[in-house]
């Protein structure tokens, strides 16, 4: 009886799970590809959040899908235009590192220095990322001179150097104002010779004229004038630096 009993509960067990089995629908699988072609479709609409939703699960759910750089492609760049530089920037970068034979990554790679640049501390504060950004763009164009985005990197490469001068600028300007016009002498002379192509070159030399005349070093300001006097044409400038060569003591 017992043994018979057993039977009858194994056979009943057994069409349970068939009934379970046969009731349950198969699970469907996820369409990495349908989810990229929809994200890209809202891209091209301008929907870029709607495209950071789809595609953050995307990513998730498809590791190795063969279009995997294309997904970071199309979330980085929905990520920039949101002003999201920093998440942007990441993504990028996982291009540049690990498809290198991506049509994106040439773009990718640029994208990157760029979104360093957008990401980059104001004059007031230390200038390390804006060299980092400088120097990224620099390796991009070292490696693709000839690249659409070549000239655009060369323009960030110049707007972190307007950056760096004017910091320097910015740094004389503090040492005048507490009277430490040698100190002030000595960053105006960084913005002169490694900036000089910066609109403040010819505020840097007035200033060095003001402040050599101030620590009594006229010869060596009535130099910087004359040098100042042949290179701007600026008339506010040119004034104040004639009104001051007048107040030196004649050769």
């Amino acid at each position: 009886m017992r043994t018979s009993g057993s039977r009858i509960f194994l056979s009943l067990l057994l069409a349970a799970v068939i009934a379970v089995s046969a009731s349950a629908k198969p699970k469907k699988l996820f369409d990495c590809s349908g989810q990229l072609a929809k994200a890209v479709e809202k891209y091209n609409k301008k929907k870029y959040y709607d495209v950071t939703n789809i595609l953050a699960e995307v990513l998730t759910q498809c590791p190795g899908h063969n279009a995997y750089d294309s997904m970071l492609y199309y979330q980085a760049k929905s990520l920039l235009a949101l002003k999201k530089n920093d998440e942007a920037k990441t993504e990028f970068d996982r291009i540049v590192q690990t498809y290198p034979s991506s049509p994106f990554y040439e773009e990718s790679y640029y994208l990157v220095g760029y979104t360093m640049f957008l990401s980059s501390h104001s004059i007031e504060l230390d200038q390390t990322s804006t060299k980092e950004a400088q120097a990224r763009l620099k390796d991009f164009v070292e490696l693709f001179p000839r690249s659409p985005f070549a000239d655009s990197a060369r323009a960030y490469i110049d707007k972190a150097d307007a950056k760096f001068a004017e910091k320097e600028f910015e740094n004389a300007r503090f040492y005048e104002r507490i009277e430490q016009y040698e100190a002030a002498i000595v960053y105006y002379k960084v913005v002169i010779d490694e900036y000089p192509q910066s609109k403040f070159v010819p505020l840097a030399l007035l200033g060095t004229a003001e402040d050599l005349e101030k620590t009594n070093r006229a010869s060596e300001a009535a130099s910087v004038l004359e040098e100042l006097l042949h290179q701007t044409k600026d008339d506010a400038i040119l004034k104040k630096a004639q009104l001051l060569k007048s107040k030196l003591p004649a050769k």
